[in-house]
């Protein structure tokens, strides 16, 4: 019996070890804007843990949007109006490759991590996945999550994606299991089957864990098992360059952010009475992996690394009571290793911060201190404005009518034309489509019959017509009786200047006047554009 709880220690010590690579791990100023976030990773990025889950443990239901897990917060903090939760219990690297890369085989393991994560969600527990017919039907599900997760991540202006404890860990004991299937059985007192018995509950392990019970010695077994775990690591390094290739090959322009693991168990100690952090072993594997992803992938320059050492996860208890039990540890494995709503909030503010701090404006002539910066910022995050130069911006130059018109073209997301425009000044040049589309809308009219003049400098009147035209003329409420150079304002442009005031798109010159014949600087261009944009994103998404 003592050499039966002695093997048992050592093997908890070493599971203890192993199951700790467990993925990812009010908000910052002037964070940019992000429309469609698109979430890949394991069940921490799924939320699974949290009181908001959907679903009562054990089971796991994914897709979903979790309230206050750390993606559903970086969400609201991006203002993101389509929001894509593509993270999956269990789900390794290379079972994610498999999803985007639409090359990729279906080999056996990803097939059954695949099906085990999403098990309820599309029916398989249903189904027999040994049978023929339950694999096929399972294969022809998992390729309509394929589908939809390319076509996410094809979409997505930002993505966040983490993943690890499944890919060393949990595919160690698949393949200790495996590889002991037909292995026979040895005796086992009571406290053998209990324990194996709840340790057979841990997610996508199941019946297979089963086989470990037939190990022939403890330093035979964590020999075999921290082997598979290398193994596992170097799949893992492999699989995560081809996944970043594959979300690059989907979409070449998206942020992409990694987040790095966490350690769950570092401040779990031996006994209730044990001040010693035994969990802190698990350290060392951690950073194996942190260390691969932020400095050593060949692909490290397409996605921001976020270190997220220190989430609060859920209580746990000492590896064993003060019975002389492992029970209460094993039980609270599976809960225990993931954050709290504290957690996720510190995992998101992570996120957040490298966020805010991910573009810095390259253009000389815009200092932090001018009111102008953070209205060029946001349209040069958001693509709205480019520098005249690589290097500068031009605040107090003016702009042509054939740039603004580009603008507000870009905004509708570049359409093609149906038509041609009538001007012979815009029938060849970079900005022959906007003009064109811009005519066929009603936003732009020519300053003749035959000619728009899209190199001349755009007056201020000129400017708020065209966003008026382009919001299809809204009604008009108010006056400004306030600006006393309202009656300069030509007829065109009256009821657009008054709409343009009350939404508080444009701002007078002085307090009194609102110099509607006067050119437009980029740098005034720049706060109307950034105030219009987030206008437009909040109607969307109201």
């Amino acid at each position: 019996m003592h050499n039966t709880a002695k093997r048992l220690l050592t093997m908890l010590l070493a599971v203890m070890m192993l199951f700790s690579l467990l993925a990812v791990s009010g908000f910052a100023a002037n964070v940019k804007h992000f429309d469609t976030y698109t979430v890949l990773g394991d069940s921490v990025a799924a939320g699974y843990g949290l009181d908001t889950y959907p679903v009562p443990e054990p089971r796991m239901l994914d897709g979903t949007r979790v309230e206050g897990s750390y993606p559903d917060l970086v969400g609201k903090a991006v203002g993101c109006t389509t929001y894509n939760n593509c993270a999956h219990c269990g789900n390794r690297a290379i079972d994610i490759n498999w999803l985007l890369d639409p090359n990729a085989e279906l080999d056996i393991l990803t097939f059954y991590f695949l099906a085990s994560a999403m098990s309820e969600e599309l029916g398989f527990d249903q189904l027999d996945l040994t049978s023929e017919e339950g694999a096929a039907t399972a294969v022809a599900a998992l390729e309509g999550v394929r589908v939809k997760t390319q076509q996410a991540v094809a979409d997505a202006d930002l993505i966040t994606v983490n993943c690890g404890s499944n890919d060393t860990l949990t595919y160690a004991f698949w393949r200790y299991a495996l590889a002991h299937a037909e292995d026979g059985t040895e005796d086992k007192t009571d406290e053998n089957a209990s324990t194996l018995d709840q340790l057979s509950k841990l997610p996508l392990v199941g019946s297979y864990f089963s086989s470990i019970s037939q190990m022939s010695g403890t330093i035979q077994y964590v020999s075999e098992l921290v082997g598979y775990m290398q193994e596992g690591q170097q799949i893992f390094m492999e699989y995560w360059d081809k996944m970043i290739g594959s979300i690059r090959a989907l979409n070449k322009d998206a942020t992409i952010v990694a987040v790095g693991m966490y350690n769950p168990f570092q401040n779990v100690t031996l006994t209730s009475g044990s001040t010693v952090p035994v969990g802190k072993m698990a350290g060392l594997s951690i950073e194996t992996m942190n260390t691969y992803v932020r400095d050593q992938s060949a692909v490290k320059d397409e996605y921001i690394f976020v270190y997220a050492p220190d989430p609060e996860v859920h209580e746990m208890p000492p590896l064993v009571d003060d019975a002389g039990s492992i029970t209460p540890f094993i039980e609270g494995l599976r809960h225990g290793t993931h954050p709290t709503a504290k957690g996720h909030a510190y995992i998101a503010d992570k996120i957040i911060e490298a966020l805010s701090d991910e573009v810095v404006l390259p253009f000389t002539d815009v200092p932090k201190d001018k009111w102008f910066y953070e209205h060029i910022a946001y349209c040069y995050e958001n693509g709205l404005m480019d520098g005249m130069t690589d290097t500068t911006f031009e605040p107090q130059s003016n702009t042509t009518r054939a740039q603004f018109a580009t603008v507000l073209w870009r905004l509708e997301g570049r359409p093609a034309p149906t038509g041609t425009n009538p001007f012979s000044d815009c029938q060849s040049g970079w900005f022959k489509d906007a003009v064109s589309w811009a005519y066929e809308n009603k936003i732009v009219d020519g300053m003749t019959e035959t000619t728009f003049a899209p190199n001349d400098n755009i007056t201020r009147e000129q400017m708020v017509a065209m966003l008026y035209r382009y919001m299809e003329k809204p009604a008009v409420t108010g006056d400004l009786s306030a600006y006393k150079d309202a009656g300069t304002i030509s007829a065109y442009a009256v009821d657009a200047f008054n709409w343009a005031v009350t939404s508080k798109l444009v701002d007078g010159r002085t307090a009194d006047t609102l110099a509607p014949k006067e050119l437009a600087t980029r740098a005034e261009l720049s706060a109307i554009l950034h105030r219009f944009d987030q206008m437009l994103k909040a109607d969307a998404a109201a």
